[in-house]
């Protein structure tokens, strides 16, 4: 029975982790392990005002430092494309473009794929804990949670699930008022691939119209 007892003791040891040994591993692969991120990707839009929610559906390669390459394919095709300088938003079959300065100010704008990026972003902003769970969403994974340090973010709540084995994103969740908010989920992951700085580049094709807001 002593044994038995120990074992529990020893396994729960072995097994359970804090909120800072798991933003320390997350940084550690984020930083030093993490080349490119290449992944399925859907994107979940749900607005407190607007009955079903708006889900994107494609592909992301992420290159460090803070190259994008994010390919939406349904409901409608996007290509947000930066080389980290320069921030492209393609939209085919408008045949717009919207173009962003990627060094001027603090830009926000997809936050969340610019990964070691992302995790610096939550590290000075905001407030994290380990949500404990009895029934975790995905094997092997946990679950993170962020509040705004102060009333000045654009985001009142943040959750971001890890895979706990290799410590790379599995999904998260930004929170924007109240009802409104927007889930990146990753599948597929495949990781330190091989990819030319060429794919992160954008030429704008004749005949596309450069705007500077969707809202123009």
């Amino acid at each position: 029975m002593k044994n038995i007892i120990l074992l529990l003791v020893l396994t729960s040891c072995c097994f359970s982790i804090n909120y800072s040994e798991a933003l320390e591993k997350l940084t550690d692969s984020f930083n030093n392990k993490l080349e490119t991120f290449r992944a399925d990707v859907t994107q979940e839009v749900r607005i407190s005002d607007m009955g079903e929610a708006q889900v994107l559906t494609g592909s992301i390669t992420v290159k460090k430092p803070n190259k994008i390459m994010l390919e939406y394919r349904t409901p409608v095709k996007q290509d947000i494309i930066s080389n980290g300088k320069t921030l492209w938003m393609y939209f085919k079959d408008k045949k717009q473009v919207i173009v962003q300065d990627m060094q001027t100010g603090e830009n926000k704008n997809n936050i969340v794929f610019q990964l070691p990026r992302y995790l610096s972003y939550l590290k000075e902003n905001y407030t994290g804990s380990l949500k404990e769970e009895e029934k975790p969403e995905t094997k092997n994974s946990l679950l993170l949670e962020f509040l705004p340090k102060t009333k000045n973010e654009d985001f009142t709540l943040i959750k971001l699930r890890v895979d706990k084995e290799k410590w790379l994103p599995l999904t998260t969740t930004v929170f924007i008022g109240e009802g409104n908010s927007i889930t990146v989920s990753f599948f597929n992951i495949k990781t330190n691939e091989i990819t030319e700085d060429s794919v992160f580049e954008f030429k704008i094709p004749k005949g596309t119209e450069k705007i500077n807001s969707l809202l123009e």
